[in-house]
């Protein structure tokens, strides 16, 4: 069962103003984490925050149930 992406408008702000080859990874790992929230590498923060990363940037998200929200993508 696929799950619902939610970005923050912060996120959304963010994502907008990565390099192009960096928004196209982190684009196409979101749409990945769609289908699985919890895949192979995502470390779980505590709760139902996870992080998986891309590169060096990292994508923070809450999942719970059949919904998925996606936090930030930040460069470590």
């Amino acid at each position: 069962m696929p799950y619902e992406i939610h970005l923050k408008r912060s996120a959304e702000k963010e994502l907008a103003g990565l390099p192009r080859e960096v928004h196209r990874k982190v684009i196409k790992r979101l749409l990945a984490l769609k289908a699985n929230p919890r895949p192979p590498g995502a470390k779980k923060l505590g709760g139902d925050r996870f992080r998986v990363r891309v590169g060096d940037y990292r994508i923070l998200y809450m999942g719970g149930g059949d919904w998925c929200r996606r936090a930030v993508s930040s460069k470590q």
